[in-house]
């Protein structure tokens, strides 16, 4: 749309943003930023465009100040959450399979390359469970709640999960076996012990529904009393009225039941309680192969039907499978990233990052998802191996696609993932196997400015009611990437040093709402100070789900909140979008879309 996020005039600063990161210029980078500027302005919005536009950002007018914190859907959701209640418990108290490891730390690149993938950046429900037990509005028993959060380390308790961290953390010494991991799993009673848990789950969780419409039928039959003693008391000459008076005198159960049916609609509706489950990614609960025996999803869809609600790290192309997913979380940040954050109290120093791209990864993503087939960004992305100004590694495949069965090319990229990102100014975010990625999290920790080719990325963003994504993202159409990967390329490191400093300054304001690892183990509890910053992600985790649960909000697209009259231009309310078809001006006025690009 033409309400462009990302600052294109040089040193445009909005108040709000850090001024500390505007650099002073030469007089010859001033001119080289109003030439851009002039140009810039003629494409977005014609060449008779008047003076005074041009020290407006794109489709904002000039002067425009700071959103007000309480015109924001963050300051709302939060506002009409804040009475809102929850009960958080753990279903089980033991550990069934015994996964050992350091699950929520990544291990080294050559094994994440290997394995295509690693748990730690799907466990935020560890991260999530300490906070959330201090939250205020958490209450001691599942009657006071307005929401049931179910806390239990899937690890411990859902089989397939079991199953796929230990093997992560266990490679296979035969390419293409899996006979190590059936090894284990037979060793400890894997499909006894996963029936038996999924059995007591349902067990416990069908206990849990019928006391809470115990606690709802009574309450209810209150509410038909009072409700039908009410109505019997208005003056009127209907027969309704009179047959209420008779059931008072009668006592007729039954009758005051069926007469005050209509008035305790609405009670009965607020009654029933949502049951939200840390679900790490939607795929852990959605594998076809897995029996319902052995599928803790299968349970909770059976006993809780649509009153359960999840948020997930990720799910599939074309929305989600798994019927109670209703939004996305952060993936968990990687931990070599997160453990300088905390050295550094939370501050990403810029001084030593280098003016270049970033990318080290694997071709084969896309070919494992619902498209079946090598993604167009990443071939793309190839194209920018070897060139300067370019730390790009993207690995090969084989004739199968499964870098599990060969051993890695010591060839590349000598960088380590998180290095890499340390010292880069941009980092490449293609889509992978469905459109979101864990990059944009960990770049964004790392300081090094995404550049997002992911065209519907946004129906995966966590917390946009409360992050201004496209504010501090360079988002590039697949389309516009795969037809010239090196003119999109240069066009980045073309942006000038203020448009720079303006989405890092962004980044930095929003970093601790997508950072769930702020304490050097999950089990501890952060407090904030001078030198220690703590994660706003549990807060705007549950003010979502309070508020999904209050409103019956369940498409993870929709908006959160409704714009009104008076809200800012910028104002974001949660909604997704999509890049596909799209143009930004910064690669526009280089030539690089439409039929003419080159």
């Amino acid at each position: 749309d033409r309400l462009e996020r990302v600052p294109l005039v040089s040193g445009g600063l909005e108040s709000g943003d850090d001024p500390s990161r505007v650099r002073r210029r030469t007089a010859l980078g001033c001119a080289t930023g109003v030439v851009a500027l002039l140009a810039l302005v003629a494409l977005a919005v014609g060449a008779d465009a008047a003076p005074g536009k041009l020290t407006a950002r794109l489709g904002q007018a000039a002067g425009l100040g700071s959103v007000r914190a309480a015109a924001t859907c963050e300051a709302r959701v939060h506002e009409a959450t804040k009475d809102s209640t929850f009960y958080a418990f753990d279903l089980f108290a033991f550990t069934p399979f015994n996964v050992k490891g350091e699950y929520t730390r990544d291990p080294p690149d050559a094994n994440v390359l290997a394995a295509k993938t690693t748990p730690s950046q799907f466990m935020y429900p560890q991260w999530l469970r300490a906070p959330l037990r201090l939250d205020k509005r958490r209450v001691p028993t599942p009657d006071a709640a307005d929401l049931l959060i179910m806390t239990d380390n899937l690890v411990d308790i859902a089989p397939f999960t079991a199953k796929f961290v230990w093997h992560t953390g266990h490679p296979e010494q035969l390419p293409g076996s899996w006979q190590r991991l059936d090894e284990w799993w037979r060793g400890v009673g894997g499909d006894t012990k996963g029936e038996a848990v999924i059995a007591a789950a349902r067990e416990r969780l069908g206990d849990l529904k019928k006391r809470l419409e115990g606690h709802a039928a009574a309450g209810l039959g209150e509410t038909q009393r009072e409700g039908a003693a009410s109505e019997s008391s208005r003056p009127s000459s209907s027969t309704t009225h009179e047959e209420t008076e008779t059931a008072l005198d009668s006592g007729d159960e039954a009758s005051l039941s069926a007469i005050a049916e209509a008035a305790a609609l609405g009670s009965s509706k607020q009654s029933k309680k949502k049951l939200a489950f840390m679900l790490p990614s939607e795929w852990m609960f959605g594998k076809e192969d897995v029996p319902d025996a052995l599928k803790l999803g299968a349970v909770i869809r059976d006993v809780f039907g649509t009153d359960a609600m999840t948020a997930v790290t990720d799910f599939d192309d074309g929305g989600p499978v798994v019927s109670s997913v209703v939004t996305t979380v952060p993936f968990t940040t990687h931990s070599a990233l997160a453990d300088e954050l905390l050295a550094t109290g939370g501050v990403v120093s810029y001084k030593n990052k280098k003016k270049q791209t970033f990318f080290k990864g694997t071709l084969a993503r896309g070919a494992e998802g619902a498209l079946g087939v090598q993604t167009m960004s990443r071939v793309a992305l190839k194209k920018l191996e070897g060139h300067e100004a370019h730390d790009v590694f993207v690995s090969g495949d084989d004739k199968d696609g499964d870098l599990g069965t060969r051993p890695l090319s010591t060839s590349g990229s000598k960088t380590s993932y998180a290095d890499g990102m340390r010292s880069s100014t941009f980092c490449w975010i293609p889509r992978g196997d469905n459109p979101t990625s864990r990059r944009i999290f960990d770049a964004i920790a790392a300081g090094c400015i995404p550049v997002v080719v992911s065209d519907d990325i946004a129906s995966y963003l966590p917390f946009r009611w409360a992050v201004d994504w496209r504010s501090m993202i360079l988002q590039v159409p697949e389309a516009v990437f795969a037809k010239n990967a090196i003119g999109t390329a240069a066009a980045v490191l073309a942006l000038p040093d203020g448009v720079v400093d303006t989405l890092r300054s962004r980044a930095d304001a929003a970093r601790y709402k997508l950072l769930w690892n702020d304490r050097t183990a999950h089990d501890q509890i952060c407090v904030e100070g001078k030198k220690t910053k703590c994660s706003q992600a549990p807060k705007l985790y549950l003010d979502e789900m309070l508020h999904r649960a209050k409103l019956g909000i369940t498409d993870p697209g929709a908006p959160l909140c409704t714009r009104q009259k008076n809200d800012d231009a910028r104002f974001v309310d949660g909604g997704a979008w999509t890049a596909e078809g799209s143009c930004p001006p910064w690669l526009e006025m280089h030539g690089l879309c439409g039929d003419t690009a080159e």
